[in-house]
This record gives C-alpha cells, sequence and structure tokens, in this order.
C-alpha cells in the first residue's frame, strides 16, 4: 500500500505536508514519492503548480496532474512532464 499525504489548508502535523490547496484545486491526496517528487520542482511556486486531481494508477505506477504537468513513478523512477 503506498503511503499517501493530504495537501490542503496548509496544516502540517504527524508526517503531512504543509502544502495548500486552492478553492479551484482543492486538496489533492499525494503518494510520498510524487510529494518528494514536487518539493523537487518548487512545491505550488514551482512550474507545476498545484495538484489537480488524485493520483492514478498507470501501467507499472502512479502519476499524479499538476496544474502545469505531471509526475509519473513507474518501475522506481521519477518522471516530471511540464505543459
Amino acid at each position: 500500500k503506498t503511503a499517501r499525504t493530504r495537501v490542503g489548508r496548509g496544516e502540517g502535523s504527524k508526517g503531512k505536508t504543509a502544502g495548500r490547496g486552492t478553492k479551484g484545486t482543492g486538496a489533492r491526496y499525494l503518494p510520498i514519492a510524487i510529494r518528494d517528487a514536487w518539493a523537487g520542482t518548487g512545491w505550488e511556486n514551482g512550474r507545476l503548480g498545484y495538484p489537480t486531481a488524485d493520483p492514478e494508477t498507470v501501467p507499472g505506477g502512479t502519476r499524479q496532474t499538476f496544474q502545469h504537468g505531471t509526475i509519473t513513478i513507474s518501475a522506481g523512477r521519477v518522471g516530471v512532464e511540464y505543459r
């Protein structure tokens, strides 16, 4: 089972991120590996912006959609795509 973290109103405790959702994107769940990759891009202030959907299962991994791209974790590899 994948560990998940909720990104929402900026509440950070017990392993949860201190990220913030928006009224437009809402609060989203992030698998830990995707959360770590998102942190590496600058969180919501980076090029990806905020997550816009909960994670989805893709062949061999998980993908999360953001305002300006996606992060995919597959076979232990991280892929970041910007649009």
